[in-house]
This record gives C-alpha cells, structure tokens and sequence, in this order.
C-alpha cells in the first residue's frame, strides 16, 4: 500500500489529512480534487486502508440497484469478519465517491440520490452534540456517524453549482504536483521497471503524457515493452485530457495511439457527438474509387447503427451492462475502421451539424405547439411568400421569420425575413 508521504504534501496538508481520518471525519467528510489521472484515487484508497471501502462509481450504475437501500444494508450491516476482528482494529466500513462527474451525466437519478445523501450526511455529522438522543430520527443518523466518506472531483467541478452541496459541506484537498515532485514519481516508476532513459526523454514523457499518471504508467509499459523488442524508438501516448470542443477530442482519438481503455474512458459523455462527427467527415478519409469508400462507410454507418439501438436498450431496460459495447461500437470501431485506411495526419474536422439543426427544429416546433399551428400551415405561408403568390395569408410574421432558416434548409431555398414585407 502507497503511504501517506509519497504525495508530497507540505507538513500542514499531511497532518490535516491525518487528524480528518484519525477524528475528524465523524465532522465532516473529505473531498479529493486535482487534474485527471494525478492519483486522486490511490490516495483515497490510502487514508481508508484500514477501513473496508465501499465503492459508488461509474460501475454501480451497471449494478442497477436502488442507492439508499444498497447504502443503507451496506453501512448498516457488519460482515462476519467484522464480527469476529479485533477489537482494537477498524469496525467500521467507509464509503469512496469515485466518478461523480460521469455519474451526473450517464444517471441523474444516482446523482440526485448522492446529494441527497449528502446533505442527509451533514445533518448526520451535526446530530453528534445532539442531547436528545431519543429522538428516532436522530437515533438513525448517529448511526453512521463513524463511516468516513470521500468525495473525488475533477479540479474544473469545484466551482460548477451542480456539486456545491459536495464542495461547502467537505473538507477539500486538492492534490498536485511540481516538476520535481513529478519527476521523482517518473523515476521512481522508471526504475521499478528497470528502464534507463535520458532526462530529456523522461521532461518528454511528462509532456507528451498531459501530466497525467495513467498516461505516463502507460507510457513507461510501452517502452519496457519497446525495450523488450530491441526496438530503439519511442512512442509515447499523447496528451489526452480531451478537454475542450468537441473537435479536439476527435483530433485526439484520430490522431494519436491510444489503447482501447484510454479511449473508452475519455468519451464516455460525448460518444454520440463524436460518432457523428466520424460521419459528417468520413468522406475525407477514403478513395472514391472501386466502391472501397461505400463499403467502409457502411460498415462504420452499421457500427453506429448497432451502437444507437444497444443505447436505446439501455435506457429502456436499465441495462448499464451495454455501455462499454455501445462506446465500441459507437467510436471505436468507426476509428479502427478509419485508420486502416488512413495514415495521414488529420488537420481539418467539420463539426457536424446535426445536432444544431436539431436543436433548432425543436425550439420552433415548441413556438408551433404554443401558437397553435400545424408547422405545415406555416411552410405553406413561406412557399406563398417565397413565390409571391397573391394568397390569403393569417400567420403572423413574427412567427414565420422563426422558420425561415428551417425551411430554407429542408427545401433548398433562400428566402429571407425582408421577404415577408412586400
């Protein structure tokens, strides 16, 4: 088990944490914040090691049970080896938020549930210095008094409202690390490896590698690996925190080698527009010559396809089982598919426009339900207008000039809102 020290907090920060798991977590319980990949989880696991962990992440929704009951038999019950331990050891379980992020995107009722239980677990913590502890209500939440809970976020969350019930009511400590501290990490991984690299290669592999610990253990398997071929260049995965548009992540996922796992768990919230970013520019990736291109295409428009009812039964049955298969068959493949063919650098991507028109659409079919109109009745009025068709005419123009756009697009034409005024 990692220690305590190999962080590198300052003194202050190193007994904070300390004090918070010896006592202070019956006060309040503790949230992790930092980049991707810096260890936020490997410390978590640190301050509870003498603790059994509960684990609420990404892959409970997979389980597909009910949060409050779960908690409640999961901290409420001990396990039969609690039943005979030491006295003197640890009988309390604890509980590690892991994921939040994703979780408030794949299922906002586990995420509404975790605030929830949140808030309860303040009111918790404050029933300590209750006196009267006769009261049922209060009898119920000093029973989970002695669990330590930690929350894990990414550093850009700390300040979205979404997760303030999290940030005000937890103790907050976020975990870095400076140059140095980084390259100590890299060596000390380097030589448990026993590889030998130029420090030029190891500031390379911090670089290359977004700082991210995942990345950068990915790396140095990947030059052991290497090492083992004889072979003497080395390739190193890119920067991947796929922050930023859409764009930049397809650029990411197009251009650099990345395994199937490092894929998987950077599109988890954007795996639908990215497919669709595959397909408004698949055309630029293959001959169109010998019908290679249609083929390709299809069998990527297949993918997608498969992808599209595997979510659709997803959502439906609860089966969170399938999330793993739809992001294959939703990115991964279509990329595989993508780079078989194409080896060049990709530099220009078009953002599809599917999902703008969409959008679109839906706000004026909501002005159409409102006003109380048949949204053909209001292309019949345009065609009339476009046509300069002496017509009876009873839309108002205000709600027309709402639809120009659509239309103009659905049927090829460019009529515009001074049109509506002769």
């Amino acid at each position: 088990m990692i220690s305590l020290n190999e962080f590198f907090f300052n003194d202050s920060s190193r007994k904070l944490l300390l004090k918070w798991i010896k006592e202070d977590y019956k006060k309040t319980p503790l949230c992790i914040y930092g980049k991707d990949g810096i260890g936020k989880t490997s410390l978590a696991n640190t301050l509870l090691q003498n603790y059994k962990i509960i684990n609420i992440d990404v892959d409970f929704i997979k389980l597909d049970k009910d949060f409050n009951e779960y908690i409640d038999m999961s901290l409420g019950k001990k396990n039969i080896c609690m039943m005979f331990a030491n006295k003197k050891e640890k009988e309390f379980k604890s509980i590690l938020f892991d994921d939040i992020h994703i979780i408030q995107n794949l299922d906002k009722s586990l995420f509404k549930n975790i605030i929830s239980f949140t808030k309860n677990l303040i009111n918790t913590k404050n029933t300590k210095n209750t006196k009267n502890t006769k009261n049922t209500k209060n009898l119920n939440n000093i029973k989970y008094q002695n669990n330590p809970i930690i929350f894990i976020l990414p550093d850009n969350c700390i300040i979205k409202k979404t997760y303030k019930e999290i940030v005000l009511n937890s103790l907050l400590i976020e975990l870095k690390y400076t140059d140095i501290q980084f390259n100590k990490i890299i060596n000390k991984l380097l030589n448990e490896e026993k590889i030998f690299i130029s420090l030029n290669h190891i500031h390379n592999l911090i670089k290359k590698s977004g700082r991210n610990l995942c990345n950068i253990i990915s790396n140095i398997k990947l030059l052991n690996k290497n090492e083992m071929n004889n072979e003497l260049t080395i390739d190193i995965i890119y920067e991947n925190d796929f922050k930023g548009e859409m764009n930049d992540i397809t650029f990411k996922i197009l251009n650099n080698k990345l395994d199937i796992n490092t894929i998987l768990s950077y599109i988890y919230n954007d795996y639908n527009i990215i497919s669709l970013n595959l397909l408004d520019n698949i055309h630029k990736f293959f001959l169109l010559k010998n019908g290679e291109f249609l083929n390709d295409y299809l069998k990527i428009y297949e993918s997608i396809c498969l992808g599209d009812k595997m979510n659709s039964d997803m959502i439906v049955e609860h089966n969170y089982e399938l999330m793993d298969y739809i992001l294959i068959q939703h990115v991964v493949y279509p990329v595989y598919k993508i780079k078989e063919k194409y080896f060049k650098e990709i530099k220009e991507i078009q953002y599809n426009k599917y999902i703008s028109k969409t959008i679109y659409y839906i706000s004026n079919l909501n002005t159409c339900i409102k006003n109380n109109l048949n949204v053909n009745d209001i292309y019949y009025e345009l065609f009339l207008y476009d046509n300069k068709l002496n017509k009876e005419k009873n839309i108002d123009k205000k709600v027309l000039e709402k639809y120009i756009k659509i239309y103009n697009w659905i049927y090829g034409k460019s009529i515009k809102k001074s049109d509506l005024l002769k």
